[in-house]
Parts: structure tokens; sequence; C-alpha cells
């Protein structure tokens, strides 16, 4: 589950292998699906606008600009081979960390809402539990699932 900073939605993912997300001034519910597992990493941006989702080995991220997602097509991030365990978007602007299951972690940038572009990628020793930005986005942490901590500087 992830609540929006600014827009008023709130995202959970699903059994169904689905993304629900509620607006909560109006009740309207929707769902978007196409996963090939249960989305159960996923993160907005600093302004709302943008929702990363992990439901496999790509990064699905969606728009909430003007009336989307609905009926708009999401940009997929390609790079992962495992299952996506872990994203974060940085604290300012919308660089994208994703961490997967067998310890890679890919940094992404996007120059609008409609593209991303791969801009660095690591490896750890075991799967990727959690990302965190430094406060001013200079740095990235990502916890390991074996208790390791490894910090990039940015």
């Amino acid at each position: 589950l992830v609540v929006s900073p600014i827009v008023d939605s709130v995202a959970c993912g699903s059994q169904y292998k689905t993304v629900h997300f509620s607006r909560r001034s109006t009740a309207q519910d929707s769902m978007m699906s196409g996963y090939v597992g249960k989305p159960s990493a996923m993160d907005f941006n600093a302004t709302g606008m943008l929702l990363a989702t992990g439901g496999g080995e790509d990064v699905t991220v969606w728009n909430f600009q003007g009336t989307g997602p609905e009926g708009t097509e999401p940009v997929f991030l390609e790079y992962h081979e495992q299952p996506i365990t872990t994203l974060a978007f940085a604290c300012s602007g919308t660089n994208l960390a994703s961490g997967s299951r067998d310890g890679e972690v890919a940094v992404w940038a996007f120059k609008n809402e409609k593209e991303g572009t791969g801009i660095g990628v690591s490896q750890v020793a075991d799967a990727i539990s959690q990302l965190y930005w430094r406060p001013d986005d200079r740095a990235l942490a990502a916890f390991d699932s074996n208790g390791g901590v490894t910090v990039w500087s940015i």
C-alpha cells in the first residue's frame, strides 16, 4: 500500500496480479492489470504524478497527470532479470531506484512523465529489501535480505 504525497490517491497490489487505486476525494476505484505476479513494490514520486510498480521483472510507471492513469499506456523500464522487490523515487525530482530479488539495483531518470532512461546499475550479494535516498538525493542506500547495507554517491 502506498499513499500519494500530494494527489489524493492510494494504491495497492492484489493477489489477482493487479494494482488498485482509489481517489480519496471521490472514492473512485480503478484497476490496472497485466502484471506477471502480485505487485508488491510500489512508490509515488514527490509530486504524486508518477506511480512506479513492480509485479515481475519490469518496472511499470503510471502517469497520474490529467485524467490518468485510466486510459493511458504506462512506461515500462526493462533491465532486471528477477522480480522487483522494492522501488524508491528520489526525494525531489524524478529519479527512481529499483531493486530485485537477485541483488541488482538500477537507477532511472525521467526527463518527462512519458519516458525513463537507465542511468546506472550495481549488484550486491543478496536480494534487495529496501532502497532509501538521502534527503538531498546525492546518495542511495540499499539494504539486502542478509542485513548488508550498500551506499552509492549519486
